[in-house]
């Protein structure tokens, strides 16, 4: 986008466009220079073109930063010719002890630099991830080192220096837990380095709005990654294509992770919303297909290169260039996950208590399963698969996934400019024979390193194979997954025929259904899987309390995530009409109900009502809503845990209004008699309120007996922390 030359003789035209489009999606800073630096590489020499590049970046209100070499970083000369060409300068981004690169990434040699730039209000943003290099530390696994390196120099950093470990714990990977050293530093300023572009066609937004709301539990429950980042930076591989990136619809990861940096509360419909409108008009068609695209997008990458948080299969290749550049886990004939329980621990002991109790559970942590749990090939999991049919299964998945994608861009033909169209249907099809060439190679090496046959495991997921083993793939009957046919009726035949069996498990995998009212069956598990979102349509919930799911006198009844269950086309009045929703979940007379690992994006009028249950767990569940986030009315023997629930609606990331996070209600509601609430434990949350976090409430009838918080933190408090009160 620029060269020397073309600075000096005023060819400024791509580098004037780059910086404009940056700036008018928020973006303040920029460094241009590549961080892979060569000892020849001295911009000293070029200080006339800094000075023309600045300016530039100047005129639209955003700062210059550069990577140099450490040697000429530590060098004050350095800083003072620079200093004096471009008083506005912001300072250096140095990648130091990682990869090729050398310089000392720790406290004495970073401190050094800075104080060169502290005297001009210089910042110093250090890369905080290193591998490769073996000059720093002995230790070779690069899930380890960055938290081997910095977490015992917390406070030794001057106060110009800013830490900027990855968004992942192994690179910038779709699916992984987050970094061991993500809140590990309390006294030293911390940002994070996420992707912007890469060779393939996808949307990184929902690993960024997951990762800004994760919870690293440092300072306990809530201390969310959003709460103490002071520098967000966005890495990126400038393409000669017309669009700047990879693909077009790649331009929504420059657009959106400005808008979050200056908002993380911003949700992900609104900055699609948003982008597509100015990018493509404001064609209803054209946006609701547009949306499915980018949310199927992510997934595709996800279930070829990565597994439940393992990726050591294709990183552990012996690359020339690295000295160490190791995962520490195995994939073997036994199974995959950490090579030994020593390196387990070793694994898990980087993250604070309350995330070590997550990550270290294998169900509460199954979405990243491999990053912290050895399993063996025939270990079956919550889906209804065995680990190994999870595995190959993914890969096919991931293929239909890409097809979905370039079948929908095929049916905008004539509402997008030919151009844009045909531009685009180039790549989407070149990226379905990229993941059917994936999908190959991935299982060849799969079944070398496993011994494991890939067509025996996928003769297994047929409908009828699944079937003998309790597990019903909504996909078998009918549902598509497509963000446009209501789904409802599949999904509701599936659970039909399995509860006619005797009970399992519903599979709902990767895709956006949109959907009606999805009716439960006792002695049924409903798990969406990652990726897998269930979104209410619109004048299309009509149930018994209008919700999306619900279920009245049931037994032993589980809804499981890690995917999400959108309400976005819930009202949030209770004043409801024929075909209008109002919840997410309702669950009426139920026992034995568990609530799993699930994402409720916006719930109506209320997430999740139990009404006069018992014997219920409501687990690692997370909430962001405009109004109640759950209700327990006359429910006994329920326990809590590790969940967070937001409902505050918010405006421009300012709290507008809201619901109350948990409410305890004690009422006749179409219950024939009274029953005491009692028996009720919160732990280990976070919950966020306007009104009231915690509300025990008597209206009329019954009474609320053993209600019992421990280790909750509440943000956003407008009456009470926790609200008694009596009608």
């Amino acid at each position: 986008i620029y060269s020397w030359e073309e600075l000096r003789t005023g060819d400024h035209k791509l580098i004037r466009d780059w910086v404009r489009l940056l700036a008018s999606a928020g973006w303040n800073a920029i460094c241009p220079s590549e961080v892979n630096w060569d000892y020849r590489d001295n911009f000293l020499d070029h200080l006339d073109e800094v000075e023309i590049l600045a300016g530039i970046l100047r005129d639209y209100g955003m700062t210059l930063y550069w990577s140099p070499s450490y040697l000429l970083a530590l060098g004050p000369d350095t800083a003072k010719a620079l200093y004096a060409r471009v008083p506005d300068f912001g300072g250096y981004m140095m990648k130091l002890g990682s990869e090729k690169q050398n310089g000392d990434p720790r406290p004495p040699m970073v401190n050094r630099i800075a104080d060169t730039l502290k005297p001009y209000g210089g910042m110093c943003l250090v890369r905080g991830f290193c591998y490769g290099n073996s000059r720093y530390t002995p230790e070779p696994y690069r899930h380890l080192i960055p938290y081997d390196i910095f977490a015992s120099e917390d406070g030794n950093f001057r106060d110009n220096v800013v830490l900027v470990p990855k968004g992942s714990a192994g690179d910038w990977d779709l699916s992984a837990p987050i970094p061991g050293i993500d809140g590990a530093l309390q006294k030293t300023l911390m940002g994070s380095e996420l992707v912007v572009d890469k060779s393939f066609p996808s949307s990184w937004m929902e690993k960024w709005t997951w990762w800004l709301d994760q919870d690293t539990y440092r300072n306990g429950p809530g201390s969310l990654n959003k709460f103490s980042m002071h520098c967000i930076m966005g890495v990126a591989m400038i393409s000669p294509a017309p669009a700047w990136a990879s693909s077009p619809l790649n331009m929504v990861n420059y657009y959106g992770l400005g808008r979050l940096a200056w908002n993380p509360d911003r949700s992900l419909d609104d900055i699609y919303t948003e982008w597509i409108t100015q990018t493509f008009g404001q064609d209803p068609e054209v946006m609701a297909t547009l949306k499915t695209i980018l949310y199927l997008s992510d997934d595709v990458a996800r279930k070829l290169y990565m597994y439940r948080g393992y990726r050591g299969i294709w990183i552990d290749r012996g690359d020339e260039f690295m000295v160490e550049n190791k995962t520490p886990y195995a994939i073997s004939p036994q199974g995959i996950g950490p090579v030994s329980p020593a390196l387990k621990k070793r694994l898990l002991d980087q993250y604070a208590p309350g995330l070590r109790e997550v990550y270290g559970d294998p169900l509460r942590g199954e979405e990243f399963l491999s990053s912290f749990h050895f399993r063996t090939h025939d270990t079956r999991l919550s889906i209804g698969r065995t680990l190994i049919q999870d595995v190959y299964g993914g890969m096919e998945e991931a293929v239909d996934l890409a097809g979905q994608m370039a079948e929908l861009w095929q049916s905008l033909e004539g509402r997008i400019d030919s151009h844009r169209f045909q531009h685009t249907k180039r790549i989407l099809n070149d990226f379905v024979e990229d993941a059917k060439k994936s999908r190959d190679q991935m299982a060849q090496a799969f079944e070398a390193h496993t011994g494991q046959s890939q067509h025996k495991a996928l003769a297994a997921l047929t409908a009828s194979g699944l079937a003998e083993k309790g597990t019903y793939n909504v996909r078998h009957f009918g549902a598509r997954g497509d963000g446009t046919a209501n789904d409802a009726a599949a999904i509701n035949r599936a659970i039909d025929a399995c509860h006619a069996a005797g009970g399992g498990t519903v599979f709902v995998p990767s895709g956006m259904y949109t959907s009606g009212s999805v009716h439960l069956k006792s002695h049924v598990t409903l798990v969406l899987d990652k990726g897998a979102v269930l979104k209410a349509m619109p004048g299309a919930v009509d149930s018994w309390e209008a919700s999306l799911i619900w279920g009245k006198n049931l037994e032993n009844v589980k809804i499981y995530g890690p995917g999400t269950l959108d309400g976005s086309a819930l009202i949030r009045s209770s004043q409801i009409g024929r075909g209008t929703g109002d919840k997410g979940i309702a669950l009426k007379r139920c026992s034995q109900v568990e609530i799993r690992n699930l994402n409720i994006l916006e719930g109506g009028h209320c997430a999740i009502l139990a009404l006069g249950c018992e014997d219920m767990l409501i687990d690692n569940v997370a909430v962001k809503t405009g109004r109640d986030g759950l209700i327990l009315s006359q429910c006994r023997n329920v326990r809590v845990a590790h969940c967070h629930i937001d409902a505050v609606c918010r405006e421009e990331g300012q709290p507008a209004g809201g619901g109350d996070a948990i409410k305890f209600v004690d009422s006749a509601l179409s219950l024939d008699r009274a029953l005491p609430s009692k028996n009720i434990t919160v732990r280990d949350c976070f919950l966020a309120s306007v009104r009231s976090p915690g509300q025990l409430s008597t209206e009329s009838v019954g009474s609320l007996k053993h209600i019992q918080f421990e280790n909750t933190r509440i943000l956003h408090v407008g009456k009470a922390g926790v609200s008694i009160t009596s009608k």
